[in-house]
């Protein structure tokens, strides 16, 4: 109810002899989507400060400022000076004005993520706050709206409520629920009506309440209570404050829990499913003992044949064993000893990788204990950081102090091949499968580190056609062995002097 009519209206209470009489010396901005105005009387100062962002949109004040000498930018000039005569609200609607000397209103339109300050001049909207919302179109006395609401509309409404008073708000229609209002009779529906415009017009306190851990201010009293005023000014501070260090904090508490529930899911199917396959291939691992075979018949194997049965004396039966036609039996033999050697790599590789995903899962855990413990504020990040996210032509993590680009699509890895990447870098890529570019940062005077290049590897694989596979096979090579040749298409390279790895696709 921070923003709701009734509420503006206990400010607008609170603020008139404040105000009235005073002079706006200053309207500044020195944060997007923050405006602080300040009053003077003799001997007193008094400061607003309006914030119309997509997090919060609401009011605090204070009696005390100190303006930022830098990045700070003076609004409204045709205001600065007047004398404030008068505050008004309107009906049924968020918004309340500032009367100034010489026909100027100073309109405050508190419309959630698109609250506007404007400035009228006889009822001609001449400067607004946001320029991208065109509230200047629109002329005063569209905000002027009748008051329409007696008893007699509310029976002819059949006691919706809403109909006869639509900026209610969620807290006054759960107050009335909780009253059994929808199955009362209509005296008594009109006996509760009446208590609750008598509460909202004429409050004894303020509350700030925990629903389903976010603050929310009311004007009823609904346990759990987080904090009690009986100043509409006061509580509005407060509010703020718990918006930051209570709405937000639990708000940043669920979201990383639930990323790392889901990030600890993840693994513990990652490393089940790989244990298995580890399983598989060990019990599968049967190619060098199929070498050794062969190597003991290379007198008993005819020419030029697929396939032969052969006695196998590791299990004592007769195995038929697959042969390339084109080769010896010699030649076979070497075939099916590179197999089982590039077997026990890949199973020593796999055990490693488990290993790492392990710990990473040790990790996890000892974050899901630990996370919520802080009691320190919680920011939520600039919309200038946030664009320049977005405009990067690449994903960025950081892992064992290295620098790890991933490319986000085809045009993308051209732009971080050619503008962000350094020949002494290291260049991944999921071999056979369309995927991302990924580069590791060269540390000068550094060797990066084998964890660092299988981390990196299980990166490329994941942002790849491949990354449905158990294992994936990675190709890496340094930066300086990637090139585009004109008129290739996008994303395509050619890569030299490249080495092959097998990883198990995993995101960061």
């Amino acid at each position: 109810m921070h923003l709701n009519h009734y509420f503006l209206s206990q400010l607008v209470f609170e603020l008139t002899p404040i105000l009235t009489g005073s002079y706006l010396e200053e309207i500044f901005t020195q944060q997007k989507d923050e405006i602080i105005l300040g009053f003077a009387k003799p001997g007193e100062d008094f400061y607003i400060k309006c914030q119309t962002g997509p997090g919060i949109q609401g009011f605090s004040f204070t009696k005390e400022f100190n303006r930022a000498r830098k990045n700070s930018t003076d609004l409204f000039k045709k205001a600065i000076g007047r004398k404030v005569m008068a505050l008004f609200n309107t009906y049924q609607d968020r918004s309340f004005g500032i009367i100034l000397e010489n026909g100027l209103i100073l309109f405050f339109k508190m419309h959630g993520s698109r609250s506007n300050l404007i400035l009228y001049e006889s009822g001609i909207g001449i400067e607004e706050f946001h320029h991208s919302y065109e509230d200047l179109l629109l002329h005063f006395e569209y905000y002027k709206k009748p008051e329409i609401f007696s008893i007699e509309n509310l029976v002819e409404n059949d006691f919706k409520i809403q109909k006869s008073l639509p900026a209610l708000g969620p807290e006054p229609l759960k107050w009335l629920e909780n009253q059994g209002y929808s199955e009362q009779n209509e005296d008594v529906k009109i006996e509760l009506v009446c208590k609750m415009l008598d509460i909202l017009h004429h409050p004894e306190c303020f509350y700030i309440l925990n629903e389903n851990e976010k603050a929310v201010l009311s004007f009823f009293k609904t346990p759990p209570l987080l904090e009690t005023k009986t100043s509409a000014i006061e509580i509005a501070n407060l509010f703020q404050k718990y918006y930051y260090t209570f709405t937000l904090k639990n708000k940043f508490i669920s979201t990383e829990t639930k990323l790392l529930t889901s990030k600890k899911e993840k693994l513990v199917r990652y490393i089940s499913s790989s244990r298995q396959k580890l399983k598989e291939l060990s019990e599968s691992n049967v190619s060098e003992q199929t070498g050794d075979i062969l190597m003991a018949n290379l007198y008993n194997i005819p020419p030029k044949a697929e396939l032969v049965t052969l006695f196998d004396f590791y299990s004592n039966t007769n195995r038929d064993i697959k042969l390339k036609k084109d080769y010896s039996p010699q030649k076979n033999a070497e075939n099916y000893y590179r197999k089982g050697k590039n077997l026990i790599l890949d199973l020593k590789n796999l055990e490693h990788i488990i290993e790492q995903k392990e710990k990473e899962l040790e990790t996890i855990e000892a974050s899901l204990s630990d996370i919520g413990n802080s009691d320190s504020k919680i920011k939520q990040p600039s919309k200038e950081k946030a664009t320049q996210q977005e405009s990067s032509p690449f994903k960025k993590f950081e892992f064992e102090g290295y620098e790890i680009r991933v490319g986000k699509s085809s045009q993308k890895n051209d732009e971080l091949l050619q503008h962000h990447s350094h020949k002494n870098d290291l260049w991944l890529h999921a071999r056979g499968y369309a995927g991302s570019h990924v580069i590791i940062k060269n540390i000068p005077g550094t060797q990066v580190p084998q964890t660092v290049i299988e981390k990196a590897a299980s990166l490329a694989a994941y942002y790849s056609k491949g990354k449905t596979n158990n294992l994936c096979p990675v190709i890496v090579t340094e930066r300086k062995f990637v090139r585009k040749a004109k008129g290739m298409a996008t994303g395509q390279v050619i890569v030299e002097k490249e080495k092959t790895m097998m990883v198990i696709p995993s995101g960061f």
